[in-house]
């Protein structure tokens, strides 16, 4: 069933509001079908109407960023039947007939990023010539530089999402010299546990093990092991790790660090200064700022040989995963804000994650300078101006009876995926990533199943506890 939803971001808009739970729980049992949303989890008006000109009754289709992508997915990295190519370098559609496959390539393009991007989709459409400016992505590899303390613009690639800039370097053997064992460090974000998932179990490397940021890493590090990766701080616990405890133990046994500072942003903290050797950014939130961008940079620092970074932008330019002139615009122009909005966005979220912390109807509230946090002294050490513009809480008696009530009459105007813009948005993370988890799961995690996550933005802070309070005062 078609379900129309208002996008939050405009034309290109990265999130959409979904009003109450039930429209939620209808989107994860597949009884609705949303218009708009995150590109990445549902196809943009103009990527969906690219696709349905190209295919015919009972054929699905996916479409990704070129035709050697849909080869690489085709005959190297999905577990899939037959299927028929079409495409160019703007472009690979794959067509199927099987609903398990496309079920599959439409999980993995998720995972990968290497989508197609709604600006050039909507060039497709039209029949419009697709034009490229190299000078406009050489001035905004230079603003971003600048931000990312520490970087090089000789050693900075661009991409067309956050998650297309990780599956680069996983993809890449070099970065870990030909040693196939990674350790995650913390509870990632879904799309980074599934990707690492799935390469290891389809023998594109050996082996993964998810740890804890309480755990010793060193006890977890083999001889193969050529990667680490940490999220700082995690999605959507907001745990902080000892960055520089890990980075001194990675190099002792030679093995590259990676951190994805999305949350943290590059107002907060320079992993580069940290001797970390890549620091992995999806610009589509907090740089930019707005919800009409979707991106990602990586940042190399000095350790990774200029033959890795070629390795990279090769398969980037083989699969064209690079980021497109009109995001590349609009990130140029909203980076113009970037420290002014994040000075308010860490003030906004403290005072906001102390006034839940004290609210009679809230159990537990996850933000790392809160001095009740298990993170605090860490936070403190590398986040001494703020830890981002993320927070989350679960509510007492938290059940789906009180998750109803408060998220059908919380009055915010952003109820929906995605983070780090201006406007406040409100998710209901765990439902919407671990859907069909099972308790058991959950709690391995560490996750409520009704967690509710703020992504704060720079609203009147009064406005922002108001909206909230509206649903929190519902709650039995």
């Amino acid at each position: 069933m078609k379900h129309i939803v208002e996008p939050i971001g405009g034309e290109f808009g990265v999130s959409c509001v979904i009003p109450t739970l039930d429209e939620v729980i209808g989107l994860m049992e597949k009884k609705l079908q949303f218009n708009r949303g995150y590109t990445r989890f549902i196809m943009h008006p103009y990527v969906q109407e690219f696709i349905d000109k190209q295919i015919q009754d009972g054929e699905y289709g996916i479409v990704v960023s070129s035709l050697e992508t849909a080869r690489f997915f085709t005959q190297e990295y999905s577990p899939v039947g037959n299927c028929t190519l079409t495409g160019n370098e703007h472009y690979g559609l794959i067509k199927t007939t099987d609903q398990s496959d496309f079920d599959i390539l439409f999980r993995d393009m998720r995972n990968t990023g290497f989508i197609l991007n709604p600006h050039i989709a909507k060039s497709l459409v039209e029949e419009k010539k697709i034009e490229k400016n190299p000078e406009l992505k050489k001035k905004l590899i230079q603003e971003l530089s600048e931000i990312e303390k520490g970087a090089n613009p000789d050693r900075t690639l661009l991409f067309v999402s956050g998650m297309a800039a990780l599956a680069g370097v996983l993809f890449s053997k070099n970065i870990r010299e030909n040693k196939g064992h990674t350790i995650m460090v913390g509870n990632p974000y879904i799309d980074s546990r599934e990707l690492l998932q799935k390469i290891a179990a389809r023998k594109l490397q050996n082996t993964v093990d998810f740890i804890s940021v309480d755990d010793d890493i060193e006890k977890y590090i083999k001889k193969d092991t050529g990667f680490i990766l940490i999220e700082f701080p995690t999605n959507p616990l907001i745990r902080c790790t000892d960055i520089e405890k890990i980075v001194h133990i990675a190099h002792k046994n030679k093995i590259k660090v990676m951190i994805d500072s999305t949350i943290a942003t590059p107002f907060n903290i320079s992993p580069l200064k940290l001797e970390v050797d890549i620091v992995m950014h999806s610009t589509t939130k907090f740089l930019n700022g707005m919800n009409d961008h979707i991106g990602g940079v990586l940042f190399f620092n000095n350790s990774v040989s200029s033959e890795i970074i070629a390795e990279i932008k090769t398969f980037q330019n083989t699969h064209k995963i690079d980021l497109c002139d009109q995001e590349a615009e609009i990130l140029l122009n909203n980076l113009k804000e970037f420290n002014s909005r994040m000075k308010i966005i860490n003030k906004n979220t403290l005072e906001l994650a102390e006034w839940l912390n004290h609210h009679d109807k809230v159990e537990k509230v996850f933000y790392p300078l809160l001095e009740s946090h298990s993170d605090y002294s860490i936070a403190k050490k590398y986040l001494p101006q703020g830890a981002g513009g993320l927070l989350s809480f679960v509510l007492k008696k938290s059940g789906l009876e009180n998750a109803k009530k408060f998220y059908n009459h919380c009055t915010l105007p952003g109820k929906g995926p995605s983070l780090g813009s201006e406007q406040t948005l409100l998710c209901p993370i765990t439902l919407l990533t671990f859907f069909h988890e099972s308790d058991e799961m959950l709690k391995q995690l560490g996750q409520n199943r009704y967690t509710m996550r703020v992504s704060v933005g720079t609203e009147n802070i009064d406005e922002i506890k108001n909206h909230l309070n509206q649903g929190l005062l519902k709650i039995s």
